[in-house]
């Protein structure tokens, strides 16, 4: 049975205290999320996790490029799992992921699984239930012709959320807070803001879209809420404020710059009226 853990107010991903506090004796493993493409601190995650016996597994699904202390995201656990859904940083032309690993069993593993279950060169035998989840050669086309320009569209993505944390700082607005070890991919810029269906609804007054990643945390979910074994005040506080701004490494200065305008009017107009 899954048990959740809460997040850091700052950066909303999980810590060795939050970590601790969710481990029971029946705790096998532990799934680090690396939310919107940022990084925790893996050192201690890695260690934490050590110390109580846990298998890490790695969410890299937004974090493709992002580091800590210049160690690739998916390299720390026993397996990273990775997206290349079309939105994703590095995305396929349709549904697509991939899990990588340094343990060769599992490597084995997971092939299988994703292969009908097959045995390993054998066509008409099945060792497991698997599934069809094989990447097809259209999706590897795909990504093999994107992925020479990973790195430079995620250096665009930094430049971005760098300009943005520098505009918004002081004022009302926050954004989700990078440790200083950890190079994002910043599939996401999201920021906190006060009455956030109104500031959403001025910006797209403007023309300007934004998205709410995520509303409903994963422990208040219909199917999950059997298994929450009580609040986790930092994901409820965050989900009611968080907003996803307009970010994608072709963004211009000028647009940036037209986004931080907008939202500052609109937060003004919210304090008015409050």
């Amino acid at each position: 049975m899954p048990r959740f853990a809460d997040v850091d107010p700052a950066t909303l991903l999980l810590t060795p205290r939050t970590l601790q506090a969710a481990v029971t004796p029946a705790t096998a493993a532990v799934l680090v999320v690396h939310l919107y493409g940022q990084m925790p601190d893996m050192d201690a995650l890695a260690q934490a996790a050590a110390q109580a016996g846990l298998v890490m597994v790695e969410d890299a699904a937004q974090a493709h490029g992002a580091t800590w202390r210049g160690r690739p995201a998916g390299s720390f656990g026993r397996a990273g799992c990775f997206s290349f859904y079309p939105a994703k940083n590095l995305g396929a032309f349709g549904d697509a992921g991939a899990v990588v690993t340094s343990d060769a069993d599992l490597a084995a593993r997971v092939r299988c699984l994703a292969d009908h279950g097959r045995a390993p060169g054998a066509h008409h035998q099945h060792q497991a239930a698997g599934t069809n989840s094989r990447l097809d050669a259209l999706q590897a086309a795909v990504l093999t012709a994107k992925l020479g320009k990973l790195e430079a569209w995620t250096a665009a993505r930094r430049a971005i959320a760098a300009r943005y944390r520098a505009a918004l700082t002081g004022g009302p607005v926050s954004m989700v807070a990078e440790l200083p070890a950890s190079r994002g991919a910043w599939h996401l810029a999201v920021v906190r803001v006060p009455h956030r269906g109104t500031v959403a609804r001025q910006l797209a007054a403007q023309g300007i879209q934004t998205g709410i990643h995520y509303p409903v945390p994963c422990h208040q979910q219909p199917p999950y809420r059997r298994h929450a074994t009580g609040p986790l005040p930092a994901a409820e506080q965050a989900a009611a404020e968080i907003l996803s701004l307009p970010i994608f490494p072709q963004m211009t200065d000028t647009q940036v710059t037209r986004v931080v305008q907008a939202i500052r009017q609109a937060c003004g107009r919210t304090r008015q009226v409050a």
